[in-house]
């Protein structure tokens, strides 16, 4: 019998083998997230649309669309899980130097929609940049621009699965990288399906 067995034949290895299981996912996780989410430091900056509220007559009153607030969330608790810190800020805040010279992700809204034609499907626009407040280029802006906000939640939640990530390119530091995904979904607030629609494009 070999020690493998010795072990498990004591009661060993029932309890060793699932931690070092567990163990090696959890390493494969973390090396998969630092392929993309790549940047020196370990602080993020989220920003945020925000909408101007059409029952309002003032353009002040502003709101932040369902598809976001969940997009927002799931990236802060992804980030954190991985040991990041993560500081969240509407679009029409101002940044200081230090959150510009940051970890940038901008979540952003474009203007039309295959919604428009009637299509349970969005399109959302991942770009990866070198940040250049940063000192030494050392940080990334990542830009997230979906079609409608379902759009951009979408693509956080590709940016979140591990399977999708071990599929995008490795970039040096002073490359960028770009991708468009289409996203499917039925109702409002369910994602089915998402799928690289153009690239993934490393930048020179």
């Amino acid at each position: 019998m070999d020690v493998f067995g010795i072990l498990t034949a004591a009661g060993f290895g029932v309890a060793v083998v699932p931690c070092l299981i567990n163990g090696y996912v959890h390493v494969t996780r973390v090396r998969v997230m630092r392929g993309f989410w790549d940047g020196k430091d370990k602080h993020y900056v989220i920003v945020h649309p925000v909408h101007e509220d059409p029952t309002s007559l003032s353009k002040e009153n502003r709101f932040i669309k369902h598809e976001t607030v969940s997009a927002v969330r799931e990236l802060e608790e992804f980030l954190k899980r991985h040991r990041c810190t993560v500081s969240v800020k509407r679009a029409c805040d101002p940044l200081t130097r230090e959150e510009l010279a940051a970890n940038l992700v901008i979540n952003k809204v474009s203007l039309c929609s295959p919604m428009n034609r009637g299509i349970e499907a969005d399109l959302a626009l991942i770009t990866k940049l070198a940040n250049r407040f940063s000192r030494h280029s050392a940080n990334r802006v990542y830009y997230i621009a979906g079609i409608h906000a379902i759009g951009g939640w979408a693509a956080v939640e590709y940016l979140t699965n591990y399977r999708k990530l071990r599929t995008l390119p490795q970039c040096a530091s002073d490359k960028g990288l770009a991708l468009v995904i289409e996203a499917t979904f039925s109702g409002f607030y369910n994602i089915t399906d998402f799928n690289d629609y153009l690239g993934p494009r490393v930048l020179s």
